[in-house]
């Protein structure tokens, strides 16, 4: 995850803006860097567990949406305390002997969430793919086949993120304060390349192939379940339009998470590109810069509780599994809250759910 700091600590690039937050802005990011951990916290322990104790929903999408939560919990277990207490005290506080150690490791972990969740959305969009294009296909995914995928997308995000141990290191600001920074090389110049060099290859990845694939598959998604006849000939008219109905509301779930997501992440991608490559590194002339940076990296973060938000307003499923987490009566609150907060985006009934409990899965397949 980027920062002012990172690779210019107490640089202004020459600009004459002021550089000091007022109490005001510090108290302001630390009340949002606090509800993004609450929310999150909670709301991603719940999704996995919600999932844990039903077993009607360890299949399908609920893999990859399990998956999502436990790489979004490294946002509130590593990067908002991280983010509050440089909030709090304007610098690395760490003693000495374990700054180092701690400045790799942390920016390792605050990497991974953006990574995982962007692979984890291809998987997602490659089983919804092929449970609507290919219908009499969709047993070729099976659940080894998820796993692997899930594997996949930890495996990936690992070795990209493995370059925080060589590139992250404490130096000490003109203020005289510790910050950690990336550094690819001592030399200036060559810091600069390798730096654009790898933000273009992580951009390519992570950020313009995915979107285009996500584009792409969602398209045909769509166009196909606007085609389809459901043909059976042994189903009622009535039960072909309630499979239509799940399988669009399927659809429509995956792709909502997909759009947050991007919605979330696009604006921090595109002014970190601009960042690279229009001003060389260098903080733009105008004042304002540094309020955009905070607001869109502060949207990445958000992403994480956000998540969890959508699975429980619009997914009958996961209301209905508090109540294997929650006491009865507190869990019974919970969901006709969510029902009703929920009612305009989910109008299926549990009819309209096929009858493995999960509505992320295709009925026809």
């Amino acid at each position: 995850m980027g920062d002012l700091n990172q690779t210019f600590p107490n640089n202004s690039g020459g600009s004459s803006c002021s550089m000091k937050a007022s109490q005001a802005d510090r108290d302001g990011k630390i009340a949002g860097y606090s509800l993004i951990l609450i929310i999150s916290l909670l709301g991603n322990i719940l999704v996995i567990l919600v999932v844990y104790k039903n077993r009607n929903m360890r299949k399908t999408i609920n893999f990859f949406i399990v998956n999502m939560a436990a790489s979004d919990l490294i946002i509130p277990l590593v990067v908002m305390p991280m983010q509050i207490s440089r909030t709090v005290y304007g610098h690395w506080i760490v003693d000495a002997p374990a700054r180092e150690v701690l400045c790799k490791i942390t920016f390792f972990l605050s990497e991974l969430p953006g990574l995982v969740s962007v692979l984890s959305l291809i998987c997602m969009a490659i089983d919804r793919f092929v449970g609507v294009v290919f219908p009499l296909r969709a047993g070729l995914i099976s659940s080894k086949v998820r796993i692997a995928m899930i594997v996949a997308t930890w495996v990936i995000s690992l070795g990209f993120s493995i370059t925080s141990f060589y590139t992250m290191r404490v130096v000490i600001g003109r203020n005289g304060k510790p910050h950690c920074i990336m550094r690819w090389h001592d030399d200036i110049e060559k810091h600069m390349v390798a730096l654009k060099t790898y933000s273009t290859i992580l951009s390519v990845v992570f950020f313009v192939t995915p979107l285009i694939l996500l584009v792409l598959f969602y398209s045909v998604i769509l166009i196909t379940l606007g085609k389809r006849k459901f043909p059976r000939v042994n189903q009622s008219q009535e039960a072909k339009k309630r499979n239509r109905r799940v399988s669009r509301s399927a659809t429509v779930i995956a792709f909502t998470i997909v759009m947050v997501f991007w919605i979330c992440w696009c604006p921090y991608n595109t002014i970190m590109f601009l960042w690279a490559f229009k001003w060389d590194w260098n903080f733009p002339t105008f004042c304002s810069f540094r309020t955009i940076f905070v607001i869109c990296q502060f949207l990445t973060w958000a992403n994480a509780a956000v998540n969890p938000c959508i699975y429980f307003v619009l997914i009958d499923n996961y209301r209905k599994g508090l109540r294997t987490v929650f006491p009865r009566t507190l869990s019974a609150s919970l969901n006709s809250s969510l029902k009703m907060a929920g009612r305009s985006a989910a109008r299926h009934d549990t009819q309209q759910v096929n009858d493995e409990g999960d509505c992320l899965e295709l009925v026809d397949q």
